[in-house]
């Protein structure tokens, strides 16, 4: 599926292994693309319960803190682990045994901010400026806060103050923008703009703005020519540009034009639930509101489009430091709730990512998504019934809905319910609206499914059904291989499959191991020795490379080195099954093997 403008998830604990016996496969708990709302109730965080309770009484403790010292380190401690609520209370608290602390007044304004805590942090704001007129955080947000008092001219005299640095210059010259709307002058909005494009030339973000600021304005024509070049530039991926095109086009009476800019997205990314839901109204002749409709929306959209790309960027603290600010401007700006929340995910704040998730409504369109991200934190938070049951409701909600239907799948899975994992993946294929080569990950993921639940005919049919799609998919081709290894069978398909894995990803430790096990089932004991040790360097913590390694040196008598793998193998968590057998090998060394592969192949292939 093509990916929206949402940054997808990729949820943190499917572990792309190689090979059977491992939690592998994801094609990603959290997909950009979500359907509308259905008509069921479904569990909050609050129903739920017990997801903040050990928070709250961090911040509890800190708020009886009257130490100083400990009340600092414990809010350098808490920001060390991203927790940005107890962080930011024990700042507050310090902040109270030390008021004139400079240091721990601007830590605590950030982390408030950082928190959501806008309003507490404004006030924060106030104080820093009096004594440090020139920090550009703390004037953005004051800029902010005369923006929505309607103080035009204030808001830019702060936004002057704050415009240092790559980041708040971009943003400020947008704001600016907005802030010239608000009094109506267009010829100051766009010349502002132009200081955007002066430091990023390449960047189509000052003409979306300027598409915006005009269609606020009323000036129509301008509107639609600079919509029209973002488009063209930029927009025919971009869900964002899109939807306010169509909007604009909604609302100017070109219904049909709107049809086919919906229709000719949905092309590509047919499963986009903003566009589904306008080009559903669209039909229904019930439009949906146009997605900036005030000024406040524009300065939330302006900050919205840095931290965006910031978030692309793999960066954290300064796209959430925007993010709470553009929620600052537009509380109901779901968009950046479902940002926000995936940055929290990044850095295992799972409670937090929750209850943003949580906190998306349902009649939004972002709502199914949400409750997928809710569904992966979670999972990761230990409740897998629930994030099983939510999934399970999006589906009973709506039949066709692709991404809850992977993210059971994937979920099932890692819980090793292998059967339902096939079900819930045959979903997801059927769900499927059309062809595309990245079907492969489905066959893959249910293919895995097949083999464990020890379907192997359906495994093997689903393995081959993903290379006619991918050909020469690496992953594909090393579980499939491994597999037939394991079952005693082509071999010499099977080391030539490897091999050409091995030439695509030479620095996978799972593929190379899978080489190695391979020469190791031919009775090519130093060739093992060879591509077992690559794989051990590649991936040093893996129970199964240091087994197969151990196993390889014992055939080629170096026996102590053998009982030494043995011994990492079973300090890295092997599966259960493997605990008795790893064991038995320490004691009492390997059984003599004979080779079958001569008799199965006839051949042991020249590798």
């Amino acid at each position: 599926m093509a990916s929206s403008g949402v940054t997808a998830i990729v949820s943190r604990t499917a572990k792309r292994s190689a090979r059977p016996g491992k939690s592998a496969v994801a094609a990603g708990l959290i997909a950009s693309a979500m359907f509308l709302a259905g008509c069921q109730s479904f569990p909050t965080v609050s129903t739920l319960g017990g997801l903040t309770g050990a928070r709250d009484a961090k911040i509890a403790a800190a708020r009886e803190s009257d130490s100083l010292f400990g009340s600092y380190l414990a809010a350098r401690h808490a920001g060390l682990d991203r927790d940005m609520d107890a962080a930011a209370a024990y700042y507050e608290q310090a902040l109270k045994n030390d008021p004139s602390n400079l240091v721990i007044l601007e830590r605590s304004f950030l982390l408030e901010v950082s928190a959501g805590s806008v309003d507490k942090a404004m006030r924060l704001a106030d104080r820093l400026v009096a004594e440090r007129p020139n920090n550009r955080i703390a004037r953005l947000a004051l800029g902010l806060r005369e923006m929505r008092a309607g103080r035009m001219e204030a808001a830019r005299a702060d936004f002057k103050e704050a415009s240092g640095g790559l980041y708040n210059q971009l943003i400020v010259s947008l704001l600016n923008g907005w802030t010239y709307a608000g009094e109506g002058n267009s010829k100051a909005a766009l010349g502002s703009l132009d200081q955007f494009s002066a430091v990023a030339a390449s960047s189509a973000i000052p003409v979306f703005h300027k598409a915006l600021i005009l269609d606020q304005l009323g000036e129509g024509a301008e509107a639609e020519a600079a919509f029209a070049e973002v488009f063209e530039r930029d927009g025919q991926d971009d869900f964002r540009v899109v939807e306010t095109y169509g909007s604009f086009l909604e609302r100017n009476g070109r219904l049909a034009d709107a049809r086919a800019l919906y229709a000719a997205y949905l092309d590509v990314d047919p499963d986009n639930p903003v566009i589904t839901a306008r080009a559903e109204g669209l039909t229904a002749g019930s439009a949906m509101p146009a997605p900036i409709a005030s000024i406040e929306d524009g300065a939330a959209e302006a900050i919205f489009s840095i931290a965006r790309l910031l978030a692309q960027e793999r960066t954290v603290d300064l796209p959430t430091l925007y993010l709470q600010l553009a929620l600052y401007m537009q509380p109901d700006f779901d968009p950046a709730k479902m940002i926000l929340a995936e940055l929290q995910y990044r850095i295992d704040r799972f409670e937090t990512a929750a209850e943003i998730y949580n906190d998306v409504p349902r009649d939004s369109a972002y709502w199914r998504g949400a409750q997928i991200g809710l569904a992966a934190s979670l999972e990761q938070l230990e409740r897998s019934d629930n994030a099983i049951d939510i999934l399970n409701r999006l589906l009973r909600d709506d039949a066709s809905d692709y991404d809850a239907a992977v993210a059971l799948g994937d979920l099932y899975r890692r819980e090793d319910a292998f059967e339902k994992a096939i079900d819930a993946y045959t979903i997801a294929i059927d769900a499927l609206s059309r062809g595309n080569n990245q079907q492969w990950f489905l066959y893959y993921a249910r293919g895995i499914s097949y083999e464990r639940a020890k379907q192997w005919e359906s495994a093997e049919d689903d393995f081959m059904k993903a290379l006619e799609l991918s050909p020469d998919q690496p992953l594909v081709l090393n579980y499939l291989a491994y597999s037939w290894i394991e079952q005693g069978m082509n071999y010499t398909k099977a080391l030539e499959l490897l091999h050409l894995a091995a030439e695509q990803r030479p620095n996978d430790g799972y593929i190379i191991d899978s080489l190695g096990w391979a020469y190791y089932r031919l009775g090519r004991y130093e060739e093992a020795v060879t591509y077992l040790e690559q794989a051990i360097l590649l991936a040093p913590s893996e129970s199964i490379i240091h087994d197969h390694l151990g196993d390889a040196y014992w055939k080629v008598g170096r026996r102590i080195e053998a009982r030494f793998q043995w011994r990492h193998a079973l300090d890295y968590g092997p599966e259960d099954d493997q605990i008795e057998l790893i064991q038995r090998k320490l004691d009492q060394g390997l059984e003599t093997e004979t080779n079958p592969s001569a008799e199965i192949d006839g051949t042991l292939g020249a590798g």
